[in-house]
């Protein structure tokens, strides 16, 4: 029986000092700038309220209370650098609540894309049964 109680204890010690070793809070130097870099990227982003006009005029949007509007720059900023999504198709913007971090757990948007496909001209659709 004691010969069993060195190794377990041993094990013990051994997991003890995993545990203080990767609760370092001494980040690696890359991830220290990419920390810095991110807290960058989002004390540049310029939230919007009001009415805006997307890009190329293809529409207007009031801006509910409560809400802001990120342009499309800044919007690619939050989805591809900051989130991490693959750098896809073009949007126009994006609605956030007025309490928008993106980087809290609660973070939500509605990214505004448009497409042009699809499209009658009421003057077509009026003969459309």
């Amino acid at each position: 029986m004691n010969s069993l109680r060195l190794p377990l204890l041993l094990l013990l010690v051994s997991l003890a000092a995993t545990f203080v070793r990767a609760a370092d809070p001494t980040p690696p130097a890359d991830q220290a700038a990419r920390v810095a870099e991110a807290r960058k990227l989002v004390s540049e982003l310029r939230p919007q309220t009001g009415e805006i006009v997307l890009e190329g005029g293809i529409a207007k949007v009031t801006v509910p209370p409560k809400m802001r509007y990120f342009d499309a720059k800044d919007t690619k900023t939050i989805l591809v650098k900051l989130w991490g999504n693959p750098d896809g198709n073009p949007t126009l913007g994006m609605l956030v609540p007025d309490d928008f971090h993106p980087f809290s757990e609660d973070s939500w948007a509605v990214v505004i894309t448009f497409e042009d496909t699809g499209y009658v001209k009421d003057d077509d659709a009026a003969g459309i049964d």
